[in-house]
């Protein structure tokens, strides 16, 4: 995969100069696989958007949301869960997950885990080449041995 950047992270959007990372998402791409016995081929339409690493205890888009003053702020919990403001200050997302799997969900609602079929894979957008770059994964099977594969790069 060719690298997509438009370097929307020059421009510092995230608040108190926090880390900003860019993210590629690609959008639908309504035709198909072109294939050929030696090649396979999907066309991809890449979408730029930026992220914002924010500090403990922050969060929002932009870092500027305080997760121990502010109270309920449109969206602010993710998987159509509920907003709660509790009395002291601060909120509650509620109701994160329907099937009841709340260890895959984190404070604010949002999915930390995965789960893929029998002989699936991951892929990911080519990294331009950086001086710095960490990626962990962590796998764990669903096996009654429940083999853990934890991956460092």
């Amino acid at each position: 995969v060719l690298p997509f950047d438009d370097n929307l992270c020059v421009r510092e959007p995230c608040l108190n100069y926090e880390e900003c990372l860019t993210v590629l998402k690609f959008g639908n791409a309504s035709t198909g696989f072109i294939s050929s016995d030696t090649v396979l081929f999907r066309p991809i339409y890449p979408v730029t958007t930026f992220a914002c690493r924010c500090p403990r205890g922050f969060t929002g888009v932009n870092c500027e949301l305080d997760l121990h003053l502010d109270t309920c702020q449109p969206g602010i919990c993710r998987s159509n869960s509920l907003c709660s403001p509790l009395i002291k200050g601060g909120f509650v997302c509620e109701n994160c997950s329907p099937t009841g799997g709340v260890e895959h969900y984190t404070k604010l609602c949002e999915l930390r885990s995965r789960s893929f079929s029998k002989e699936s894979f991951l892929t990911f957008p080519a990294l331009r080449q950086r001086h710095r770059v960490h990626i962990k994964l962590r796998y764990v099977t669903t096996l009654k041995q429940r083999h853990h594969v934890n991956i460092k790069l």
